[in-house]
């Protein structure tokens, strides 16, 4: 039998009674230097995973800001004409039951009056199809139409100072439209005649 001497036994008995403590403690034995912990950071993997088929068809449309129009009476160029194009996700009669046509959920156009018009009309045109006009003025009230010019829609009257959100609608659900719409203090000015017309700057 070999005797352990004295002097060596304490650091294995010192090491054996800090492992117990550790254990009955709950702690974890510190990892060899060269051997990597499970804490070690590692680079996150790349979802390769493809889109389920027809995902584009899903995907929200982006919504446009509003152009913002800011005039008073007397405005030049008369017409005032904007292009551009509307797919319509909203049911217009959920604004007010006297609107008709499918909206975008922004408004098209944002009408800010200088001044007080005791006339001006807003129109609206589009080679590609019937069209209607929905127009909270600054009050809160609407004035809708879809069919002022055939199938082009016009609201005109006194528009007080302030702004008046247009919206630009189409028959159908999911349909979407080129239009160009006018704000005009002429009487002689025509749905139509915007599609010709100079757009504003």
């Amino acid at each position: 039998m070999v005797r352990i001497p004295p002097i060596a036994a304490r650091p294995v008995l010192a090491m054996t009674i800090l492992s117990a403590l550790s254990s009955a403690c709950g702690g974890q034995a510190e990892a060899p230097a060269d051997e990597p912990t499970t804490l070690e950071a590692t680079s996150p993997t790349e979802d390769t995973t493809p889109p389920s088929a027809g995902a584009a068809d899903h995907a929200p449309a982006a919504v446009a800001e509003p152009r913002v129009v800011r005039l008073g009476t007397g405005f030049t160029p008369d017409p005032w004409v904007l292009e551009g194009e509307v797919l319509g996700t909203i049911d217009a009669a959920t604004l007010d039951d006297q609107c008709h046509g499918w909206l975008a959920s922004a408004p098209d156009m944002i009408f800010d009056a200088d001044t007080a018009f005791t006339q001006v009309s807003l129109l609206a045109h589009s080679e590609e199809g019937d069209l209607s006009l929905v127009v909270q003025r600054a009050d809160g009230s609407f004035r809708c139409d879809s069919d002022s010019e055939g199938h082009d829609p016009m609201v005109s009257g006194s528009f007080a100072p302030g702004r008046h959100k247009v919206w630009i609608g189409v028959a159908r659900e999911g349909a979407r439209r080129h239009f160009h719409v006018g704000l005009t203090e002429l009487p002689e000015t025509t749905c139509a005649s915007l599609e010709t017309a100079a757009l504003a700057p």
